[in-house]
């Protein structure tokens, strides 16, 4: 109990002496802790926000817009068919009485609507891709890296106040 309560002061004390150290770095990718930007501040990280970031032409966000209202209907339908298929699976395994063919049968259904999803995520993702100049597809990855690194300090920070 002693050393939890002991761990428990010196995260705190490392902490607070930690969070001026990165709000005192500079600007940019490495020079401030992730956790300071993107959608830890609400400011639209996901793959829109990415776009958003890219300063697009006119003629390129017209292109985007496009594809994104071509796959509008189909997301959407992959979307609810995905929430109904997680809702089937939550019952499936909150039931009152245990039924692992159940389960395994709507956990199958949610992997293969979310499978569909993927593939036209990656299918819109590709042809957004072609919309764009080789700088911004550089510039894509560089946020696609930033946002796997917020992440990863997300998931630190979170599991380092569970204990």
């Amino acid at each position: 109990m002693k050393s939890k309560m002991m761990v428990c002061v010196m995260a705190a004390v490392m902490m607070i002496f930690s969070v001026p150290a990165w709000a005192g770095q500079g600007q940019g990718p490495g020079k401030e802790c992730p956790m300071m930007e993107g959608h830890h501040k609400a400011k639209g990280f996901g793959p829109m926000g990415m776009l958003k970031k890219l300063n697009l032409t006119p003629e390129q966000q017209t292109k985007v817009d496009a594809i994104m209202d071509q796959n509008k209907e189909a997301l959407k339908a992959l979307n609810d068919k995905i929430n109904a298929s997680r809702q089937t699976l939550h019952e499936a395994i909150h039931s009152d009485v245990f039924d692992e063919q159940k389960i395994r049968e709507a956990s199958k259904s949610m992997a293969a609507d979310k499978e569909e999803m993927d593939v036209l995520r990656g299918k819109m993702f590709a042809e957004i891709k072609s919309v764009l100049t080789p700088d911004q597809v550089s510039q894509l990855k560089d946020m696609k890296k930033m946002h796997q690194e917020q992440r990863k300090c997300g998931e630190k920070c979170r599991f380092m106040f569970e204990e």
